[in-house]
């Protein structure tokens, strides 16, 4: 789900995309604004949802005062860190196998 406001109105555009670019491919435009965010049109194999986002119309952040209502969302965010090294990790610590274990993946091997 990809969520933009591309033309910086304050109502966003939500878009389930396969890719980080929204209004291409196969991507399925979930209406919030109305005007898909300042595109002219949709791209050529996007479809429109079905069902619109919803809002809260009893919106009152004392910060914000361009508007009173918001969409319901939330964000998750996924981080994910590969180290290239070409030096083994040393794993230091108590050691946790019993030694009945130990037996038992020695006679598994």
């Amino acid at each position: 789900m990809l969520v933009r406001d591309r033309d910086r109105d304050l109502d966003e555009e939500f878009w389930l995309s396969k890719d980080l670019s929204p209004n291409n491919g196969d991507d399925i435009y979930v209406e919030g604004d109305k005007n898909w965010g300042g595109y002219s049109a949709l791209g050529r194999d996007v479809t429109t949802a079905d069902d619109k986002i919803p809002s809260c119309e009893e919106y009152d952040h004392p910060n914000d005062h361009f508007q009173d209502w918001e969409y319901y969302h939330s964000f998750m965010y996924t981080q994910i860190i590969k180290v290239y090294d070409e030096v083994a990790p040393v794993v230091t610590g108590q050691e946790i196998l019993s030694a009945s274990v130990k037996e038992l993946i020695v006679w598994l091997t």
